[in-house]
């Protein structure tokens, strides 16, 4: 089961791990969300130590996502990518996971230290202002998928999130995401859908189904013990 939960900053940090541990036999990863810990570098190595250690099965992804991306802080690219390499450089033992915007303009320099480090690339693509055409949809996933291939990414994610209100548009999406890559891609939304999209990322092993430990880091992200409730309701074998 492929959901991952996503950590954001040091209020009620100390239940966010507690619900970690509640559901760890139900989860295959956790987020940290760096943007949301700016700029305590200290305290980001600290907490992916400690969950290394004591949740030594779960995967780590390090995100740092900019104001324009859905992020908390307002700060320049140039610092971004710094934060981005400092923590990596300082912590790569303790992180299996990078995730940066396909559209971000550091993302060359970031997959390079990724690479370096032979860590695996989480390729993220948000359509959160308004809903894209599916022609242009299909479009930026062959850009994308052209881009890894030049680019040499052997260990890589795809992520992509639209803001749905409408079950028939998601499905009709869904349906694009699901033909152009069942191994390497993950979809789900925001919105009205938020839900049923994680819950169906989970049925079909979706490589990494993101949901919120226990404040949402978007508005309409759900969290684990809502996405677990719904798939036991389905008779989901948990």
């Amino acid at each position: 089961m492929k959901i991952v939960c996503v950590l954001i900053n040091d209020v009620d940090l100390k239940k966010q791990l507690n619900i970690i541990k509640k559901y760890e036999k139900n989860i295959y990863a956790v987020e940290i969300r760096a943007d949301t810990f700016y700029p305590e570098t200290e305290k980001i190595s600290f907490l992916l130590k400690f969950i290394n250690i004591k949740f030594p099965k779960l995967k780590k992804i390090l995100t740092f996502r900019h104001f324009s991306e859905g992020g908390k802080i307002k700060i320049t690219e140039n610092q971004r990518k710094n934060f981005i390499i400092s923590l990596l450089s300082n912590n790569f033992s303790y992180i299996d996971y990078v995730d940066i915007e396909f559209n971000s303009k550091i993302k060359e320099e970031i997959i390079n230290y990724i690479k370096k480090y032979k860590k695996a690339v989480v390729l993220s693509i948000h359509y959160l202002n308004k809903l894209i055409s599916l022609r242009n949809f299909k479009q930026d996933l062959k850009n994308i998928a052209k881009y890894i291939k030049n680019k040499g990414i052997n260990k890589y994610t795809i992520k992509v999130v639209l803001k749905i209100d409408y079950l028939k548009q998601y499905f009709n999406f869904l349906k694009e995401t699901y033909s152009f890559n069942k191994t390497n891609l993950t979809f789900f939304t925001v919105g009205k859908t938020s839900l049923v999209s994680r819950a169906i990322g989970v049925v079909l092993d979706m490589p990494l189904v993101y949901v919120a430990t226990k404040s949402p880091v978007i508005a309409s992200q759900p969290d684990i013990s809502k996405l677990l409730k719904v798939l036991k309701s389905i008779g989901y074998n948990l």
